[in-house]
């Protein structure tokens, strides 16, 4: 099961890179005003809530818990929904083949761990009490009104003459990308559900996710509207946070309905979850290394990213007189290096060794070298300037010696 893991990881590191840059780089969306305001609020849940729970659904799945594993593929169904908005919906920018990439890695992503899902397995993790009527109702009924309200507008669109809520390109796109997967995900799964067939779980999972996560992000929209002076209050807020509620509530309900949280390896791969356990256990001197590593990659990141941004912000208080002899005029190219290139690196490092991926160790090593290259190059260009470059060399020397310590397989106690 290590590929859709790797994917994962890959996917996660990319969202962050997408949302991060298009909060920096506002500028870059050349839509109308009310689609700027959605990406603004769109590039915020994905990078403040999308991407944290991702991770940390993939890190629980591959310990073993169900609710884990439904949880990881449905924020991966959500970024197939997230980024066909933005790969069809957005008008051409600097962001455009990342959003192919994206859209693409996502759906394999997804296309990848369901045919190697035991969705029997799934379905017995769930008590027989499970409410699968009162959760499969809702989420059908939710999938039905949403078609009914598109056909509506559609039909009285083009047979009665009557203006669509926008323009009628974006409308059609809407329309299009929620008939085709929203609306498809929640009503089949809620019906597969309410009838008690295995792959209802996952189905009604997987939507109910999606749509919660994504309602909070028309959530969050209506709100930018309004602070931006786009639409009058209380604006859309009432009717997407309403939805959103109940709609987390209920995708809450079918989750604590899993009594058995230790299934999630058998269901994807038939191997037992208290064999990954007990070599756990057996080595905890190992363990203890991965995650001492695994936090100070992921502080790293963390320092990187800040850094970046602030001097992607201008690095007010900078003296531009470092710069002078060296080939950049400013400092937007370096802080450009240091967000993706750095910061990248260290992520996409953190991520391997918490969650015991091969790649691990020569992602960690790599990271090591990355950090300790940038700081020779800013050593060279600027000088010694700050207490943080000593700081910054000793932590990358700890990621060298740590990720040397790690095997050259250090999955091998998970992925097999």
């Amino acid at each position: 099961m290590k590929a859709p893991y790797i994917l994962t990881t890959t996917l996660a590191a990319l969202m962050v890179l997408q949302s991060v840059l298009g909060l920096v780089f506002q500028d870059q969306y050349r839509d109308v005003d009310w689609i700027k305001a959605a990406w603004f609020g769109n590039d915020w849940v994905t990078l403040v809530v999308a991407v944290p729970l991702l991770v940390i659904a993939l890190l629980m799945a591959r310990r073993g818990s169900v609710k884990a594993l439904l949880s990881w593929l449905g924020l991966v169904g959500y970024a197939v929904y997230n980024y066909a908005y933005y790969l069809l919906g957005a008008a051409l920018n600097a962001f455009f083949l990342l959003y192919v990439v994206a859209f693409v890695l996502s759906a394999v992503t997804l296309i990848v761990a369901l045919s190697r899902l035991d969705a029997s397995h799934v379905a017995v993790s769930f008590r027989r009490t499970t409410p699968v009527r009162i959760i499969g109702g809702y989420l059908a009924f939710v999938g039905v009104g949403l078609a009914f309200t598109w056909a509506t507008m559609w039909a009285a669109y083009a047979f009665a003459n009557q203006p669509t809520p926008v323009e009628p390109e974006a409308f059609k796109l809407v329309a299009a990308l929620d008939i085709s997967l929203m609306v498809t995900g929640l009503t089949f799964g809620g019906v597969l559900l309410w009838r008690r067939k295995a792959l209802g779980y996952v189905i009604a999972a997987i939507a109910s996710i999606q749509a919660s996560l994504y309602l909070l992000v028309l959530s969050v929209n209506s709100i930018v509207a309004l602070h931006r002076g786009l639409a009058k209050a209380p604006g859309d807020v009432p009717m997407w946070g309403t939805l959103a509620a109940l709609t987390t509530a209920v995708t809450l309900l079918l989750l604590t309905n899993i009594r058995r949280e230790r299934g999630a390896r058998n269901a994807l791969t038939g191997s037992s979850s208290r064999d990954d356990e007990e070599r756990h256990v057996r080595d905890p001197h190992r363990t203890a290394i991965r995650y001492s590593l695994g936090g100070l990659l992921a502080f790293g990141a963390l320092n990187a990213f800040g850094g970046g941004y602030y001097g992607l912000s201008g690095a007010e208080g900078v003296p531009t007189e470092w710069l002078e002899g060296s080939p950049f005029p400013d400092y937007f190219v370096p802080s450009l290096i240091l967000l993706v290139v750095v910061g990248g690196s260290l992520l996409i490092a953190a991520i391997a060794v918490v969650a015991g991926l091969r790649i691990a160790r020569l992602s960690a090593s790599a990271a090591g070298l990355v950090l300790l290259g940038w700081l020779v190059a800013q050593l060279a260009i600027i000088g010694y300037v700050s207490w943080m470059q000593p700081t910054t060399a000793i932590a990358g020397v700890l990621v060298l010696l740590l990720g040397s310590l790690l095997p050259p397989s250090q999955a091998t106690a998970t992925e097999r």
